[in-house]
């Protein structure tokens, strides 16, 4: 703050006097601090870490034997204390220590802190001969110091930590293992196009605990965290995660390959809907591993966090087909009808039934998909659906790309072609490729079954016999019809009857189509009146764990646990399954004494 009793205010400079000169007084020069104009006053917030503050302080070298000022050194808290305060300063001969200004130990209520330095023109009572008013009271700051506890100072770095890692903004560190908290610059260059530094987080301790509030709305069914370890190489982690107190699961964190980056942790959360939760985060070395000795080791065992949220699908598999009537009315594009049959469901309660000719959208209200070659989380490669026909001869479906559907240029552009570099070796033959900005133009970004008819026109023919009954469909949509953005869809039966549509999803990877209704099923309860609960996914064994142990998790149970209602003699037994004799079930739980 900076007041003028002439006008308006002037600016204060850093390592320079008040005219933007080098720092002198007494016909010294001097290496930092600050040039101000009376009256002024700085406020610096003090961190708990600050001890002590020293300063020196003299009008500027340029005022010779003018100004008149007094400077004053105080702390501001729940009240203001003043630590120190100088003479009647007059001409620049006279330059004052302030000496060595123990701070006072802040308690509950001085939760901010602040150190003000402040000077006063001394407009009343100035000695005899001195300038009136502010007239060259210019003031030089001189190489202010403030001192800092380093135990202190490394436990409030290690609080502040967590700044530098955007996926975890909201995000607190456990009081008991902030002080251990591990920070690693690492260069990834997986993304050539885009080779970044990022910053890892780990501890120099046995673990690690995040915590933070998560609103879990009513349609979300995971917990998604997407963490990685920097490399394959890197030591084996794994990430214990607690809600409302009660451990979920112990789940091994994946590590980087490539581009793309690894599939993201889920937990599930459908018995939390509509609450907002407690939840803890636990970064633990692998249950074989030793806690780092050194902070050599303990930067190996970082890892990336990359994002935390809650989602209504599992992040690598996007449900295209919504079963509700908004989706029929958003179907207005061709001649046929649409809608919901309950009489011939493939995986779900209900089908699609489409009526020829055709019915589709070309811009579906919120989609807007990428299909990439190396989709990242958000991105997708490729697609599985099921379909099945009454009567006629063609099936078709059909992808809206970047909102069109067909168009007058399918099936008329050829695409481009290029050679295969991988084959470019003595004596074998080149192999030509497709354009990816030519295979969708190429086949009109649809997937046909039945015989081929001119009327068809351009599609990517998956078989020629029409199905008898449901067929499942999995496709590599980049590599059919190369890069695109998916908008919409649509549904062609051409003839006969009718066609029905069920199950349409997008996924990151082939492997994420493990998951899809209709492969999964219903889990079947077991004939064994002495087993209550069983349970065999990783991400889903706190489910049945939390009812016996709930502040431990679970690893190394490959088969699965289950409740046994009894077991010589003692009643809700937890029986796990490790893989082999040699491989023990870990159960742990993080704990500080």
């Amino acid at each position: 703050m900076q007041k003028s009793p002439l006008g308006d205010s002037w600016y204060w400079q850093v390592d320079r006097n008040f005219y933007r000169q080098p720092l002198q007084c007494n016909n010294e020069e001097f290496g930092w601090g600050f040039g101000v104009h009376a009256f002024h006053e700085m406020v610096f917030p003090l961190p708990s870490s600050a001890r002590s503050f020293r300063t020196w302080a003299g009008l500027d070298q340029s005022v010779g034997e003018g100004g008149c000022v007094r400077w004053q050194v105080s702390v501001r808290g729940s009240e203001e204390k003043t630590l120190h305060q100088s003479p009647v300063v007059r001409g620049t001969k006279q330059v004052f220590d302030s000496g060595r200004l123990q701070l006072p130990a802040p308690d509950d209520s001085d939760t901010n802190r602040e150190l003000v330095l402040s000077v006063d023109p001394l407009l009343m009572g100035t000695p005899p001969g001195a300038d009136p008013l502010d007239i060259r009271d210019s003031l030089n700051w001189l190489e202010p110091e403030l001192d800092l506890d380093p135990d202190e100072l490394a436990r409030e770095l290690a609080r502040h930590s967590l700044s530098q890692i955007p996926a975890l903004a909201g995000w607190d560190l456990e009081t008991n293992t902030a002080e251990t908290v591990s920070l690693d610059n690492r260069w990834n260059e997986f993304d050539r196009n885009d080779p970044r530094y990022r910053v890892l987080l780990g501890s120099r301790g046995r673990f690690l605990s995040l915590m933070n509030t998560v609103r879990i709305a009513e349609d979300d069914q995971w917990l998604v965290l997407a963490v990685c370890r920097p490399d394959d190489k890197a030591p084996p982690s794994t990430l214990h995660i607690e809600i409302d107190g009660a451990a979920i699961a112990e789940l091994a964190i994946p590590a980087t390959t490539d581009a793309r980056g690894p599939s993201p942790l889920l937990v599930p959360v459908n018995d939390y809907r509509g609450r907002t939760v407690n939840v803890r985060l636990v970064q633990f070395p692998s249950p074989e591993a030793t806690a780092p000795k050194s902070p050599q080791e303990a930067a190996a065992f970082c890892v990336d966090w990359r994002g935390i949220g809650t989602s209504a699908h599992r992040p690598g598999l996007l449900p295209l087909l919504a079963e509700n009537p908004d989706f029929l009315t958003e179907l207005t594009e061709g001649e046929g009808t649409a809608e919901w049959d309950a009489n011939e469901p493939f995986s779900t309660k209900t089908s699609l039934k489409v009526s020829p000719p055709e019915r589709g959208v070309s811009r579906l209200a919120g989609l807007r998909v990428p299909i990439r070659a190396y989709p990242r989380l958000g991105e997708y490669r490729y697609i599985s659906f099921a379909w099945k026909k009454d009567g006629g001869k063609q099936l078709v479906l059909g992808l809206a790309h970047n909102g069109k559907l067909g168009g007058d240029n399918f099936g008329k552009q050829r695409p481009r072609v290029r050679i295969d570099p991988t084959r470019l070796r003595k004596n074998a033959p080149a192999r030509r490729m497709l354009e990816s900005s030519g295979r969708g133009l190429q086949y009109g970004y649809r997937y046909h079954r039945g015989q081929s008819d001119s009327e068809i026109g351009a599609a990517m023919m998956v078989e020629r016999k029409l199905p008898d009954g449901w067929q499942r469909v999995e496709r590599d949509v980049f590599s059919d019809f190369g890069e695109f953005t998916l908008t919409g869809f649509s549904f062609l039966p051409f003839d006969g009857t009718a066609a029905w549509f069920d199950e349409i999803y997008l996924a990151r990877d082939r492997a994420d189509f493990q998951y899809l209704p209709s492969r999964r099923g219903e889990q079947k309860p077991s004939n064994d009146p002495n087993i209550l609960l069983t349970e065999t996914d990783p991400e889903r064994l706190g489910l049945v764990t939390r009812t016996v142990t709930p502040a431990f998790a679970v690893t190394n149970s490959s088969y699965g646990v289950r409740l046994l209602k009894e077991y010589q003699g003692k009643t809700n037994v937890l029986q796990t399954m490790p893989r082999d004799q040699k491989t023990p079930c870990v159960l742990r739980a993080p704990v500080v004494l």
